[in-house]
């Protein structure tokens, strides 16, 4: 009951009430246990995230564990879990090897010091996205466009000025090698091997016959602008004064939108569901809430120590703190998780629509999917800033027999 309610949409105010009263009687049973065993490790798991919103090779892997201690099992369906795990790790694994050779030959760390190795953590990120074995390349190809987003991210962010920003935003809009001239030194070489690598990555999908490969090109310039225009709003404008305010600037610039759209463009979607994507349908705004939100909640306390106070308008905590007049954080975190209940059953109502104008089922199971990882990465602390929080299931995917 309690992993169902979680499956509530507005307005269901009895599963609203059935999730109060089971949270209850599931954490009475963790108290009252005398003794580990499945089904406490079951209840804890549940407390922790709701089975629709875990992604879904982690729970296979997590969840094989537990049939394996189940006195019920059926040791054939038991084998071929098992079979079907050990293949995929090792297709994963393989593709791991070619993104990491890949990496060394940018050589981007060579010439920008703060570009970080993230590769294991982002190919994690995207085979949450896209986890099966006929999309090998597609989450080759998603684990390299959003390295290049995660180091555009961090230039705008925090090592350039508003106006190399803007030249940077330019020379993405042109996107031509000879706009490379008006760029600061540390930013021609990154520029060029983002150039070269798409190019590479829109070939090789026409070789596949995907008619969308441009959508590459166009989600990647449109990612850059989002970080301008929030880079600019921070330097110029005022502080936002409410959380629907900062949301306007903040929820494009999380790229939450840009993940799915490239995993629909990667899965050889129409070029109607792309679009639908990249005009943010309710279903993926509400994914990019629930980016934003739990980044901002997970990141608070380390940016505040890191920069002492000097970002901290830039996030919706000090928003919600501001609108509300809060002055602990702890009711902004509070007040933004409702927040993030409320984003999470506009993904149920889109999720289980009828069938009509929307995307086919399969299609928005993507958004739900990147949706999941999001909550998972972020749900405690900022996982793929401080890696080490990933390491027990990194393992866990890449490394550990089953």
């Amino acid at each position: 009951m309690y992993n169902a309610a979680h499956v509530r949409t507005h307005g269901e105010g009895t599963l609203d009430g059935d999730i109060a009263y089971t949270k209850d009687r599931l954490q009475r049973v963790l108290e009252q246990s005398l003794s580990p065993s499945v089904s406490i490790d079951e209840v804890c798991h549940a407390l922790e995230t709701p089975l629709f919103r875990r992604p879904r090779r982690v729970e296979a892997r997590h969840y094989i564990s537990v049939y394996e201690r189940t006195s019920t099992r059926n040791e054939a369906i038991l084998e071929l879990a098992k079979l079907d795990f050990s293949i995929l790790q090792s297709l994963y694994c393989e593709e791991l090897r070619d993104l990491t050779l890949w990496w060394k030959e940018l050589q981007l760390q060579d010439h920008l010091g703060f570009a970080r190795d993230r590769m294991v953590e982002m190919h994690f990120w995207m085979l949450g996205v896209l986890f099966e074995p006929q999309h090998s390349y597609g989450r080759i190809m998603l684990t390299k466009i959003f390295t290049f987003v995660s180091i555009f991210d961090d230039i705008y962010d925090s090592y350039s000025t508003l106006e190399e920003s803007k030249l940077l935003t330019i020379a993405m809009e042109r996107w031509d090698e000879q706009a490379a001239e008006q760029l600061p030194g540390y930013m021609k070489f990154f520029y060029s091997k983002v150039l070269s690598t798409v190019k590479a990555i829109e070939e090789d999908l026409k070789r596949q016959g995907n008619k969308n490969a441009d959508y590459v090109k166009k989600l990647l310039i449109d990612a850059t602008k989002c970080y301008y225009n929030e880079a600019k709003w921070r330097e110029e404008g005022d502080a936002p004064a409410t959380v629907e305010e900062h949301l306007l600037f903040s929820m494009p610039s999380s790229c939450c939108m840009h993940v799915p759209a490239l995993a629909l463009v990667a899965i050889g979607a129409t070029s109607d569901a792309i679009d639908w994507a990249m005009n943010y349908p309710k279903i993926i705004r509400a994914s990019c809430v629930v980016g934003r939100v739990i980044n901002d909640v997970a990141s608070h306390e380390r940016e505040r120590d890191q920069y002492s106070g000097q970002q901290q308008g830039m996030s919706t905590v000090e928003a919600c703190m501001e609108e509300n007049n809060y002055t602990a954080k702890e009711d902004a975190y509070s007040k933004l998780r409702e927040l993030i209940e409320e984003s999470w059953m506009d993904i149920s109502e889109e999720h289980f629509r009828p069938a009509g104008a929307q995307p086919p089922p399969q299609l928005l199971e993507v958004v739900v999917d990147a949706t999941r990882m999001l909550d998972f990465l972020y749900k405690d602390q900022d996982a793929y800033t401080i890696p080490q929080a990933l390491k027990r299931v990194a393992d866990s995917i890449y490394v550990d027999p089953i």
